[in-house]
């Protein structure tokens, strides 16, 4: 699988959204459950990380009902995640 950057994809009204920021290689997924209708769309799910993981892409994953019940906190933590991913690169660059 190809990975395309894009700044957001939705492939259905009731599925996933990935946000990718191809400069700083971090992917964000909004997970909802009604996106596991079954088990082909947990496996894709899995798919795809891995795909982003071979070309050294970080990713986190946020629940529809997390970001609801307490969006402060899951902006707070993936923002943390997020410069987290930039020191990794920043020590890449060096390294």
């Amino acid at each position: 699988m190809a990975i395309v950057w894009r700044r957001s994809w939705r492939a259905a009204p009731t599925r996933c959204s990935v946000t990718v920021r191809p400069e700083e290689r971090f992917a964000v997924e909004l997970d909802t459950f009604g996106t596991h209708g079954g088990p082909g769309s947990f496996e894709s799910d899995r798919l795809r990380q891995e795909d982003l993981m071979l070309v050294d892409v970080g990713m986190t994953r946020v629940t529809d009902r997390r970001l609801a019940r307490e969006p402060r906190q899951v902006i707070a933590r993936v923002a943390g995640l997020l410069e987290k991913r930039r020191r990794e690169l920043r020590l890449g660059e060096h390294g």
